[in-house]
């Protein structure tokens, strides 16, 4: 008699045989998914609980893959296919920028390399698994087991790479990070948003601050002023807006504008750098600027033309000031005006990204979302409506035309007959 042919995934039929012990002996023929034919067999005390053991051994066996020319099984731990990704991104040279990467690198290192979740098999991990270690970063997986949004985000993001890695390597059959959804979010509300009035108060305070009577050493120069009416004249993210040079912008034109082609990088484990690139390719862009920031840029070209300075705002060593050492000036501000309150007050949510914040939300009401986003360089206006746009209070489109026709067909003098 022919035996049947197994199709990819297919078990065949269970044949039963009793050892010497009384035991049950059943073996089983299975195709795995990939082609590779094999055969399993099992003990149990009863026919029942041979069948069910070795049936249970095949399906395990149809998810295995041909691993023989990789590093990588299902009997790979999470934490070594994550080693595995890394090695990859070297050789590969995928462009990522440092910062990106070393982010990767200490996300990995706080919840995959040297956890219970790192330790899990591809044969043990399933989406509850990463249902669970989701759920504990957001909820303790922060400093001090305090919960961290942020960082269960990010690791969501990195677990579902490294296990792309194991699926392309045929050490796991699917993604079990991408067919696991994460909990929806509440829509986040949109962060302080300053007006005219508060720019003003705070540039106000900033002058005060430069010119108090009690000040010590040279002037200082105008970096945070000038900042202030660069961010507030083009909505330029900060490290944008410091990484501007000379050959960027041309005042001359009409209209006079400033090109964004590249960024200053501060921080995540790399030293201050001028990146050649803005922060996505949405990013790079032109922006006219208005009259009163094409004053300001001149007068900082006659100073820069003495010292032949790259950029628009650098440093004695000739390298751009970076988004740090402004925020410091920013906080000098506000602990001095802290100490002589009947100058006034600085809101504390009241920071260069909530300059960048006001033009966006100005230009999407006076002009449209699309306009808003163009400026601020996203790659799409959903993300500027979520983030960005403040519209509490906001005045609804004028639709009168429309509302006039709907309401009474009565003339400003006639009386209602109803």
């Amino acid at each position: 008699m022919t035996r049947r042919g197994l199709a990819p995934g297919d078990i065949g039929e269970v044949s039963f045989s009793t050892m010497d012990n009384s035991k049950v002996l059943a073996r089983v023929r299975y195709r795995r998914y990939d082609g590779q034919e094999g055969r399993i067999n099992r003990r149990g005390k009863t026919k029942s609980e041979a069948r069910r053991l070795v049936m249970a051994a095949a399906r395990e066996r149809l998810e295995d893959r041909d691993t023989a020319t990789t590093r990588l099984s299902p009997d790979s731990t999470v934490a070594e296919v994550a080693a595995y990704y890394f090695e990859l991104q070297d050789e590969r040279n995928v462009g990522n920028r440092p910062q990106y990467l070393n982010e990767e690198h200490k996300v990995a290192s706080l919840y995959l390399l040297d956890t219970d979740f790192g330790r899990l098999t591809l044969r043990q991990l399933s989406t509850g698994a990463v249902s669970d270690e989701h759920r504990r970063i957001r909820t303790k997986g922060g400093p001090e087991g305090k919960g961290s949004p942020a960082r269960a985000q990010h690791w969501v993001s990195l677990i579902r790479k490294v296990l792309d890695v194991a699926v392309e390597y045929n050490a796991a059959k699917d993604n079990a990070a991408r067919t696991w959804k994460p909990p929806r979010r509440p829509k986040p509300k949109v962060a302080y948003t300053p007006k005219e009035g508060d720019v003003w108060e705070l540039r106000k305070l900033v002058v005060a601050y430069r010119d108090r009577p009690n000040r010590k050493g040279p002037k200082p120069t105008p970096i945070l002023l000038d900042l202030m009416d660069v961010i507030a004249g083009t909505g330029l993210r900060i490290g944008e807006a410091l990484g501007l040079r000379w050959q960027d912008i041309d005042l001359d034109a009409d209209p006079p504008y400033l090109r964004v082609v590249g960024t200053v990088i501060e921080g995540h484990g790399v030293r201050k750098h001028w990146q050649p690139e803005p922060k996505t390719l949405s990013s790079a862009r032109g922006i006219p600027i208005p009259d009163y920031l094409v004053r300001t840029l001149r007068r900082r070209k006659v100073e820069a033309e003495l010292g032949e300075h790259t950029f628009v705002f650098e440093t004695s060593a000739g390298q751009p000031v970076g988004p740090h050492q402004a925020r410091l000036q920013l906080t000098k501000v506000r602990k001095w005006v802290a100490t002589n309150p009947y100058l006034g007050t600085i809101n504390e949510q009241l920071a260069m990204h909530a300059l960048r914040r006001m033009v966006t939300t100005d230009v999407s009401e006076n002009v449209d979302v699309v306009a808003g986003a163009r400026v601020a360089g996203h790659s799409q206006a959903e993300i500027t409506e979520k983030f960005y746009w403040d519209k509490s209070g906001a005045m609804a489109p004028d639709v009168r035309d429309i509302t006039q026709r709907l309401g009474r067909p009565y003339g400003d003098d006639e009386e209602d007959n109803i």
